[in-house]
């Protein structure tokens, strides 16, 4: 049985997370596996951030639906909240969850 991508980015994330000191406090919110996958996409981890997109798409998708009515709109709206996101990552300080 193969290990998901979200789970092996998690994994090796968590020990950096841990020994990490200088990791904003306010990421203390998120749940383990979005807080390692945070921190190592604020170093610049693409894979990280795709695996923040994956645990997250459907929330922010469904949000969207229900908001527009429209699939299309939705799609469109999904894709540039998690572009919008990578874009300002690096200011992004934890005072509320990355999923809101």
């Amino acid at each position: 049985m193969s290990t998901s991508p979200v789970s092996t980015v998690s994994a090796v994330c968590m020990s950096w997370v841990a020994d990490a000191p200088d990791a904003p406090q306010q990421l203390l919110r998120e749940e383990p596996q979005s807080r390692a996958l945070l921190y190592a996409a604020r170093a610049g981890n693409r894979e990280a951030f795709g695996d923040l997109v994956t645990l997250h798409h459907r929330v922010v998708f469904r949000t969207a639906l229900a908001v527009l009515g429209s699939r299309e709109e939705a799609e469109d709206a999904t894709q540039d909240a998690f572009v919008t996101a990578w874009q300002k990552l690096g200011g992004f300080r934890g005072d509320a969850t990355f999923r809101t």
